[in-house]
């Protein structure tokens, strides 16, 4: 679920031509993929799911939110600058784990040009979250 805006700003730090900046909040996820294994007492399976967001050369991730297959994420609005509407926005999501690597969850990629049209107005959608067969 993310709620986002697009909107036209100046050039880029390097010097590249800036065609807009996207707000953007990541507010949820639902049915994530529990990730770690069920705990003695019986309870079902979990994970610890974050976000990472990636827009050309910016990138944020959200907080964590422990034991919960559905989160919900109350970090704020981001904002992330593009050249393109050939850019990709690609949002990762991960099980946080203490003693391993974090277990990836799925991924959403949308393009840039799918926002025309929501440019000064906010919009609330949901993306479908996507697990390559090998990653």
């Amino acid at each position: 679920w993310f709620d986002g805006k697009v909107e036209k700003i100046a050039p880029l730090s390097d010097g590249r031509a800036t065609l807009g900046k996207l707000r953007i909040e990541v507010l949820e996820a639902q049915d994530l993929l529990a990730a770690d294994k069920p705990s003695n007492t019986g309870q079902a399976g979990t994970s610890d799911p974050y976000a990472t967001v990636h827009l050309e050369e910016s990138y944020f991730r959200t907080s964590t939110v422990e034991k919960n297959c559905s989160p919900q994420w109350n970090d704020g609005e981001k904002v992330l600058p593009f050249g393109s509407l050939d850019s990709m926005l690609h949002v990762l999501l991960f099980d946080r784990d203490t003693f391993s690597d974090d277990d990836y969850l799925g991924e959403v990629l949308l393009p840039m040009h799918a926002l025309r049209g929501h440019e000064r107005e906010r919009f609330d959608n949901w993306y479908r979250v996507q697990g390559p067969p090998s990653h």
